[in-house]
């Protein structure tokens, strides 16, 4: 699977997990609301936008961790 997600650019994998992460935001807004729960919207905002402008140094350090001696070869 992950030969399968590599072959995508980074701007869109990021995308990817912006949406995923924005449809679990979306469920404990959700969830929230039913039981009557306030959540103020700058924390709901500042986690989706914070963990989609990590992912890519995530990535990134997650990349050079598995193939460190790749330049060698």
């Amino acid at each position: 699977f992950h030969l399968r997600i590599r072959v995508f650019p980074i701007w869109q994998m990021t995308m990817t997990v912006f949406v995923m992460l924005a449809i679990h935001e979306f469920l404990l807004f959700w969830i929230d609301g039913v039981v009557g729960r306030s959540v103020p919207y700058i924390e709901r905002w500042a986690a989706l936008f914070t963990s989609a402008l990590v992912w890519p140094l995530v990535l990134g350090i997650l990349d050079r961790v598995r193939q460190p001696n790749q330049a060698q070869v």
